[in-house]
């Protein structure tokens, strides 16, 4: 952090006003690249998990040519792990990137990756609890009818069962890598967003910040999100967003129209005011806020 004490009141807020001019110019250009590597990374790890349980279920068909109902395959922990990893890699990176945006205005601190864990753990539980029957449940449903379709099908009958496997190994691939990208896309948006307003509060103080809705403004961008862009309320407020009120992009609480795909961004700034900025300014400290009670009121 800049010593207040050399440059003066009027002068740090100067500075930092011309910080947060800066980072808005480019923040979702900057937030979709990050977006974008966070994503390849993600996309690789569950497409491999995915291809690894289809293909157990391959083996098994070719083994005994009986369709099974593969309960024992895509176990629900097995993704709820998945989601874990989804919110924390993900969270942790955007509170690096964040950090990094104002790296002028906070104290110098590693950030403590187990603390940041923990917290996008929190959330991710959350979603886990209310998603992973579902895409469990549709993978296995989805081997079983690909395989029923299949042996309805007198040419791929009369394949010996190397050209079997070949097959269906290239059809379960191409699956794998689709619906993780189905996956990934639909989370990374929320972990992300999450990710970058936690980080916020526990740096600024939720009462010292307002946020400002980013749409990416292309031909795949929702009229709705689009007319969000620049969108401005205080932290604890709501966003309104196509009828509805949003937290973040990519809010679970908010209907799938509104979340599939959706690549907006939000960005949290200091107010040119805050309620306690002289108190800290001259303290030389950063702003803190339990970042708890923040996620509970950011998803109930």
């Amino acid at each position: 952090m800049v010593n207040q004490w050399f440059l003066g009141l009027d002068e740090f807020q100067t500075m930092r006003n011309q910080i947060i001019k800066k980072v808005k110019q480019d923040w979702q250009k900057n937030f979709e690249n990050q977006l974008d590597i966070a994503e390849r990374k993600e996309i690789s790890k569950v497409a491999r998990y995915f291809r690894s349980e289809y293909y157990k279920g391959i083996d098994d068909y070719l083994s005994t040519k009986k369709i099974s109902t593969y309960e024992g395959l895509f176990k629900e922990l097995d993704v709820t792990n998945i989601y874990n990893d989804i919110y924390v890699n993900i969270g942790i990176r955007f509170t690096k990137w964040y950090q990094r945006n104002f790296d002028k205005l906070i104290d110098k601190q590693t950030t403590d990756e187990t603390i940041w864990a923990q917290k996008y753990s929190y959330i991710a539980s959350k979603i886990a609890a209310e998603r992973v029957v579902s895409v469990s449940g549709n993978r296995r449903k989805e081997l079983r009818s690909v395989l029923q379709r299949l042996v309805k099908n007198p040419e791929f009958n009369a394949l010996n069962e190397r050209q079997a496997q070949r097959i269906l190994r290239q059809k379960f691939n191409n699956l794998s890598k689709t619906n993780a990208q189905r996956i990934i896309r639909t989370e990374s948006t929320l972990a992300a967003n999450y990710a970058t307003q936690q980080t916020a509060i526990d740096t600024f103080g939720l009462n010292n910040l307002q946020k400002e809705w980013f749409a990416a403004l292309d031909s795949r961008t929702r009229p709705d999100h689009a007319a969000a862009n620049g969108q401005i309320v205080d932290q604890k407020d709501y966003f309104r967003v196509g009828g509805e009120e949003l937290m973040m992009p990519g809010d679970s609480n908010a209907s799938a129209a509104n979340v599939i795909n959706c690549r907006c961004s939000s960005a949290s700034f200091p107010k040119e005011e805050p309620e306690t900025v002289q108190s800290n300014l001259l303290e030389g400290l950063a702003y803190t806020y339990i970042a708890g009670e923040v996620a509970q009121e950011v998803l109930e």
